[in-house]
């Protein structure tokens, strides 16, 4: 069952409104966190400004699914959760950019299927699924959502950027493929295709810093849009411009 929100696919829309703010929490990486842009820039401020939401964000640097598991066990976390109405994660970046460039570069001659690569995506799979249970345990009814990785070397005129596109045009991919089959096994979790959204792009390298990592201000305001349209969907109303 693909639960895709976005403005792309979207089934069992729930829809959820209330006259108090909602608490908006973040969680995940330096994408998350808005690593080298301003702070009104960052994606999930953005979001929380178009709706009003009260904004939270505990995402860090070089964060993967096994910090984000640690991080699962602070005390301040867990109450964040707890008390979410709407959870956004950025997650899996960095399990995959952690690779030994050899096997990087293996995978680029003989595919995503070789075993250092199926065991990074089956430990995405494995973290992820351990993090959403942990968040149900804490907060059964909140919406979360998972936003899909963009391949963060689209666009890029060089050599060994292009060799690094073709493996994540294959591995962003698969991983995606996981992040839908988790949130197909709850009912009020759902996925923000960012990773089409950005593929959409006339000129993705305008999305992406120098790192050919991190988003820019541009790439911040697309993921913005990409939620912003995933949470219309679900029923929330954004502010009026004037409000």
């Amino acid at each position: 069952r693909e639960r895709r929100a976005a403005g792309f696919f979207l089934y069992a829309a729930v829809a959820k409104t209330s006259e108090s703010p909602q608490n908006f929490l973040v969680l995940g990486d330096s994408i998350a966190s808005g690593y080298g842009v301003e702070e009104n820039e960052i994606y999930g401020k953005q979001v929380a400004n178009n709706f009003g939401f009260i904004y939270q964000n505990y995402a860090a640097e070089g964060y993967d699914t096994q910090d984000l598991l640690a991080q699962m066990d602070l005390k301040e976390v867990r109450s964040a959760v707890r008390d979410a109405d709407i959870i956004e994660l950025s997650i899996g970046g960095n399990n995959a950019l952690n690779l030994p460039y050899a096997d990087m570069f293996s995978a680029a001659i003989t595919g995503v299927d070789g075993n250092v690569i199926q065991d990074m995506v089956t430990e995405i799979e494995t973290d992820l699924q351990t993090v959403l249970q942990q968040i149900r345990t804490l907060n059964p009814d909140g919406i979360l959502l998972i936003q899909t990785l963009y391949n963060p070397f689209h666009g890029s005129s060089n050599p060994i950027y292009q060799v690094a596109e073709n493996i994540m045009d294959e591995l962003a991919p698969l991983i995606n493929q996981k992040y839908e089959e988790c949130a197909a096994q709850d009912d009020n979790t759902y996925i923000a295709d960012v990773y089409t959204a950005f593929e959409q792009q006339d000129n993705p390298s305008l999305l992406i810093a120098g790192d050919r990592v991190h988003p820019t201000a541009a790439g911040h305001a697309l993921i913005a849009d990409v939620l912003t349209e995933s949470l219309i969907d679900l029923g929330f109303e954004p502010r009026s411009a004037n409000t």
